[in-house]
């Protein structure tokens, strides 16, 4: 029965449409940033800062590939040594896990990923000697 002009299927919140598919729809929309498309450090494949400061070990070929619904590392940069924070490349997680925290994309990584953000992934599994 339609109360009004609402269906069974749809119903309206505050947020809009309940409707899960049209939530499915915005998911697929909605475009996951790398921190370089961020923060704009120009330190991308082809990024201005490259000859300088070159490519940024976040945008290479890793095993982070995919975490946070990123490209490379590019979701998950606080983990990878030798990126540019603060206008400096910094070392090891541990050393600037500090500075990572207060950063504004890590935060916005977290939001945007909520229950299934990584902070930190697991140690790559490796087969041992038989």
């Amino acid at each position: 029965m339609k109360k009004n002009g609402a269906n069974e299927n749809s119903k309206k919140s505050i947020f809009g449409s309940t409707n899960r598919s049209n939530y499915q729809e915005n998911e697929v929309q909605m475009k996951r940033q790398n921190c370089w498309e961020v923060m704009k450090c120009g330190r991308e494949p082809g990024g201005k800062n490259v000859e300088q400061l070159s490519v940024c070990p976040a945008a290479l070929a890793n095993q982070y590939d995919g975490i946070n619904k990123g490209t490379l590392g590019g979701r998950i940069c606080w983990v990878v040594t030798g990126t540019l924070c603060e206008g400096e490349v910094h070392g090891t997680y541990a050393k600037k896990l500090i500075t990572c925290l207060n950063c504004k994309f890590l935060k916005q990584v977290n939001e945007d990923e909520g229950r299934f953000f990584v902070l930190r992934p697991k140690a790559p599994q490796t087969k041992k000697d038989e």
